[in-house]
Order: C-alpha cells, then sequence, then structure tokens
C-alpha cells in the first residue's frame, strides 16, 4: 500500500530498506502551526513557557538536525531508486 508518513517517523524503516519512497521527488507541503490567544493584554505565565518550549524545540539544533539527515536519506534513496530503475 502507499501511506503519507511523517519523516521522523519514517525515517528507521526506510533506512533498513523496509520502506521505499515510491514518489521520491514529491513531499506534502509543510505544516504551518499557529498559537492562537484570547484577546487579552496579559497573557498568563504558563501559556508563554508553552509557546517558548514548542518554539526552542521546532528551532533548535535537534530538530534542525533531523531535517538534515532527513534530507540526507532522502537523497540516497533517489539515487538507489534511480539506479534500480530501467530507463524509459
Amino acid at each position: 500500500g502507499i501511506a503519507i508518513i511523517h519523516d521522523p517517523f519514517a525515517l528507521l524503516y526506510v533506512q533498513r530498506g523496509e520502506l521505499v519512497h515510491v514518489l521520491p521527488d514529491w513531499s506534502t507541503p509543510p505544516v504551518i502551526a499557529s498559537a492562537v490567544f484570547p484577546g487579552r493584554r496579559l497573557r498568563p505565565a504558563h501559556a508563554r513557557a508553552f509557546v517558548d518550549a514548542l518554539v526552542a524545540k521546532f528551532a533548535g539544533q535537534e530538530c534542525q538536525a533531523l531535517e538534515q539527515e532527513t534530507r540526507q536519506i532522502k537523497a540516497r534513496s533517489r539515487k538507489k531508486s534511480q539506479v534500480s530503475s530501467p530507463a524509459a
């Protein structure tokens, strides 16, 4: 079957050869996340702390390294599929 699986969940399986990219040049559009607060002037400290933690997590080095690793694995996968598929 074919499925859309978020890269961090699929990486290990792609590396082991258990999953393959069927459409390696296609990807889902990036997801945009927004935090919405009531129109109050002052936000509760716990809400601000939560948003700060999300920003730190998704903009941090760990997330950036995972994104870079994902790009490298996808590039290797594309090269393998180009080598293994017969010329048209």
